[in-house]
């Protein structure tokens, strides 16, 4: 079970404390990724690119 933590922007799965992750992707093949507020902005050459990167980059994390 993951419980939502709203003040902190965390989430706790069995005692473990997940990074906070945010991700976006534009139509112009631009988007970043921010893990515990560190931004990586992200470009390709469609949404597509950008979302596979963004997804890659994520994994990496896991």
């Amino acid at each position: 079970m993951t419980e939502a933590n709203p003040s902190s922007g965390t989430a706790t799965t069995a005692g473990v404390n997940l990074p906070r992750i945010v991700a976006e992707v534009h139509e112009d093949g631009t988007g970043f990724l921010a893990v515990e507020g560190m931004r990586q902005e992200i470009v390709g050459d469609d949404m597509d690119q950008v979302g596979q990167q963004i997804t890659s980059r994520i994994a990496a994390l896991a």
